[in-house]
């Protein structure tokens, strides 16, 4: 079928804005071919032509061949797509701000371009023409397949600075952005059709398939919703952290790359759907639509990283005069976007919500946790406006700190307990009618971006204790009564199948990365304060031996016991990690849960009554023996009611074993302890605890001046001289 061609488009025309193009009155046109200038399937809002021009230039006879860019032929489609504004945008993109864009890259002498340089701008007739960049080795990439890591590092590198640009325009003069302002549709018209045409056509094909029947049900749910939700993406702009001017369409077929020894440069294309928004959509949407499987489903927070780092880097050199974005910003702008569709209620509408710290500093290390205020109402019912609050818990923002925490495993291992292992345990203790519970479910657990949601408990009345006071007697009987229950839930799933025992068997305390940065470290800090203490000699010289043998003697702790099985350990037992609630009294507690699943690995259970009595009770030293006599008193109870088979631990088992692990107690009171009693929390987060620098060291050091810390260790020095833990264990 011959392409249908716009009635402007004549041999004078083409021959006028050449003339005008390369400056010379001289030129002529002898003849023109037009053909698609992509295949079917590859643009849908414009009519792309290419154009093969052979012309005569000063008495040459020369060719050239350019792209056409123009309003789709078909009149009422254009129309639909012009409601919106899509074809002015991309005229005042060219015409007034990319150029503006190019003077600020040139102004801090970076000669990279942004986007593809324009012949004409025609906004009577809403054309655009540009250089054909196929002819000087540009193409696109395959659609299908998604691009890899080297491509992602060039759009990202790009779309930065496109951000930066706009970022530093808008600080100087807003009014030019004011016809970006408004989303690029809307949920009624043209726009409805085409949420509901491809909603409908994405259910059609889902009922070829076999066992997914519970997924289409929710989406002929979400039909109904899906254009409003979609609109909030755009909305409140004015309460955004990281404000540009978006891209909008940010996908494969607007991007072309050019390949060579030195690497793939790339150049942005097709601004149609530009818009005044959050800078994360651009992100999202590149990443969803165009990046490789491992990328999408693995890599989502380093192109995050890559963005912040390149963003922040222009900005300074365009002298933003503006606050700089936080990558933490970054990330909760994300969650903005992303976590609504956690709860079911497809007839609940959010209206807005705030992002605050869910803990204060000293609380939580290896963690980002984020507390949601959430503005909800019905919809159709406006005037019935209702609150709620939850958790989101998700890797550090830091990207190297959350790397050395993630190489742990610590993020998986706990995605898997509230995934898989903790619903076990429930339905469990749902079996034998216990409707006690130790922990608290998931609203939502993400393995792709290593996120878990939960309701918030403190609306439920549950709060945390003093960590610095320490736990009463009230408060241990509920722990050990919880621990107990969690503890033989393990034992119970382990007797019946040990599909999950690979993936929990290695523990917190190795030669690794974290033992270097983190356990020894701390343990030198301590030293070097013992250092100044007077008569404490005799002790300094065998800490420094054991200083040593520490990573060591810490790993073999959580080696099989000869006494007792193994259970799921919770690994993480102190006041931070456990939730009470109160009686009317506020100061008695009424129940207890569990929180914080990160550490978890099979080991003695004698190690997390060792570390929670150590840590975070008031009980002295020589109660120890009462605890674990409540504990394994608790233990009996919950295997019995379960109807365990196998050999049940004595107290006796239970004694010798924490004999047999107690350097565990070492570890905790001087690699732990002080972390977890410290008062001097401006400081306090993970990357002043496993740093280099010196206010890492100044942090770390402190700790040790903690008045509790100093008299825990005076008291307890000698006593484990006298029993032999100060020497080496082999």
């Amino acid at each position: 079928m011959a392409t249908v061609l716009p009635s402007f488009l004549t041999k004078e025309y083409l021959q006028n804005i050449l003339q005008k193009y390369e400056n010379d009155k001289t030129v002529q046109i002898q003849e023109f071919h037009c053909s698609p200038a992509v295949a079917a399937g590859n643009n849908y809002a414009s009519m792309l032509l290419r154009v093969k021009i052979k012309y005569t230039k000063s008495g040459y006879n020369l060719e050239k061949s350019i792209i056409v860019k123009s309003a789709v032929a078909d009149s009422e489609m254009a129309k639909s797509i012009e409601e919106y504004g899509i074809y002015q945008r991309e005229i005042s993109m060219y015409d007034k701000i990319l150029p503006k864009f190019h003077k600020l890259i040139e102004s801090i002498d970076d000669n990279e371009k942004l986007f593809s340089p324009v012949i004409h701008v025609d906004s009577k007739t809403s054309t655009l023409i540009f250089e054909d960049l196929k002819k000087t080795g540009f193409t696109i990439a395959d659609r299908l397949n998604g691009v890899d890591q080297n491509h992602v590092n060039l759009v990202i590198q790009k779309i930065a600075k496109f951000h930066a640009c706009s970022m530093v325009l808008m600080e100087s003069s807003s009014e030019e952005f004011r016809e970006f302002a408004k989303a690029p549709f809307d949920d009624s018209g043209s726009s409805l059709q085409f949420f509901d045409g491809m909603t409908e056509a994405c259910i059609e094909k889902m009922k070829t398939w076999s066992g997914y029947e519970k997924y289409i049900e929710k989406i002929e749910k979400m039909k109904k919703w899906l254009p409003r939700e979609t609109i909030k993406i755009y909305e409140d702009v004015s309460k955004q952290p990281i404000k540009v001017l978006s891209h909008g369409d940010l996908w494969i077929n607007n991007m072309m790359f050019k390949y060579n020894e030195d690497g793939s440069p790339n150049d942005l294309l097709d601004f149609q759907i530009s818009y005044v928004g959050a800078a994360v959509n651009d992100l999202m949407y590149f990443t969803l639509t165009s990046t490789n499987d491992e990328i999408k489903l693995n890599k989502l927070s380093d192109v995050f990283l890559q963005y912040y780092e390149n963003l922040v880097e222009c900005l300074t050199k365009l002298k933003y005069k503006g606050k700089l974005p936080t990558l933490y910003e970054l990330h909760c702008q994300y969650y903005e976007k992303r976590y609504f569709e956690y709860n079911k209620d497809p007839k609940i509408d959010v209206l807005n919500f705030t992002i605050e710290p869910a803990v204060p500093p000293g609380n939580n290390y290896a963690s980002l946790l984020l507390r949601l205020h959430i503005k909800c109402t019905k919809t159709n019912r406006r005037n019935n406006i209702f609150m709620k609050r939850i958790i989101v818990k998700t890797i550090l923002s830091d990207p190297n700190t959350a790397k050395t925490i993630s190489d742990t495993n610590v993020y998986v291992k706990e995605l898997l307990m509230y995934d898989t292992i903790l619903p076990k345990c429930q339905k469990l203790l749902h079996s034998v009618d216990d409707s006690d519970s130790f922990f608290y479910p998931a609203i939502h657990v993400d393995f792709k971006n290593k996120t878990i949601i939960f309701n918030d408990l403190t609306t439920e009345g549950y709060r945390i204790a003093d960590r610095i006071a320490g736990l009463d007697q009230n408060h241990i009987e509920l722990v050990i009564n919880k621990i107990a229950k969690f503890h033989a839930c393990s034992m119970v799933l382990m007797e019946q199948s040990n599909d999950f025992y690979p993936k929990l068997t290695d523990s917190i305390i190795k030669d690794d990365e974290i033992g270097h940065t983190f356990f020894k470290k701390m343990f030198k800090s301590c030293i070097e304060e013992i250092r100044e203490w007077v008569q404490y000699e005799k002790y300094l010289i065998k800490l420094e031996k054991i200083y040593e043998l520490l990573l060591k003697q810490g790993e073999e702790t959580y080696m099989t016991s000869k006494f007792t099985s193994n259970v799921i350990l919770h690994g993480d037992l102190w006041t931070s990690n456990i939730m009470f609630t109160y009686d009317n009294s506020n100061t008695v507690p009424e129940n207890a849960i569990l929180i914080d699943y990160q550490i978890v690995c099979y080991g003695p259970p004698v190690l997390d009554i060792i570390q929670f009595f150590m840590t975070s009770t008031k009980l002295k030293y020589n109660k120890f023996l009462d605890v674990l006599k409540l504990y394994h008193s608790e233990l009996l109870k919950s295997l019995k009611k379960m109807k365990y088979q196998s050999i049940r631990p004595t107290l006796f088992n239970l004694y010798c074993q924490y004999n047999e692990k107690r350097f565990f107690e070492i570890f905790n009171i001087i690699v732990l302890y002080p972390i977890m009693v410290n008062i001097q929390t401006k400081d306090a987060d993970i990357s002043n605890v496993i740093g280099e620098n010196e206010n890492a060291s100044k942090f770390r050091s402190q700790m040790f001046k903690n008045q509790k810390v100093s008299d825990k260790l005076k008291e307890l020095l000698p006593i484990w001289d006298s029993l032999g833990l100060l020497d080496p264990m082999h």
